[in-house]
């Protein structure tokens, strides 16, 4: 798996054996602990890992998106008759259908590009989004856990992205 980038999480047992029978592999992504506990209804033991997974940014990529409005079932269905099959190979046969589909798809519903969406707040940057998605995981972790030190964290961290928010908005 590490020849591939992958890269295994757990190093301890889990089974009431002692072997390691689950095992977490990532690539790329960070995991901040992996608890393994026992359970009383099984010799697996129970595994935790919180994953910190930011969302894919889409700045700067045209957005495509069909129109909203209903397509002719019938001038769809004359787009895909063909009675004569140009081919008897099997593989012809389906490139000839996939290039049909596509052509019916495209004159019938074609793709447009979306109106780019202008923000109403300009200060709020990339980097506020991810302060914002931080402050959130906190927030998550505070609540599930009821733990001081979480809870500190959180609000450590809401006093400094609020001020940064209060930096953006003036400049």
């Amino acid at each position: 798996m590490a020849a591939l980038g992958f890269s295994q999480i757990l190093s301890g047992s889990t089974h009431q054996a002692g072997h390691t029978l689950h095992l977490i592999f990532m690539s790329g992504i960070g995991i901040d602990l992996v608890e393994i506990e026992p359970v009383p209804w099984s010799d697996h033991f129970s595994l935790e890992a919180p994953l910190s997974v930011l969302p894919p940014s889409r700045c700067g990529e045209h957005i495509f998106a069909f129109p909203q409005r209903p397509m002719d079932p019938e001038g769809f269905q004359n787009a895909l008759q063909d009675p004569n099959p140009s081919s008897t190979s099997i593989d012809e046969i389906v490139s000839d259908w996939h290039s049909r589909l596509s052509e019916a798809i495209d004159s019938l519903a074609p793709r447009c590009f979306l109106k780019p969406w202008i923000s109403a707040a300009p200060w709020y940057t990339s980097e506020l989004c991810k302060k914002k998605w931080e402050l959130r995981q906190l927030e998550r972790q505070w609540k599930g856990t009821h733990g001081k030190v979480s809870k500190t964290s959180y609000k450590m961290l809401m006093r400094f992205y609020e001020m940064v928010v209060k930096l953006a908005k003036r400049e």
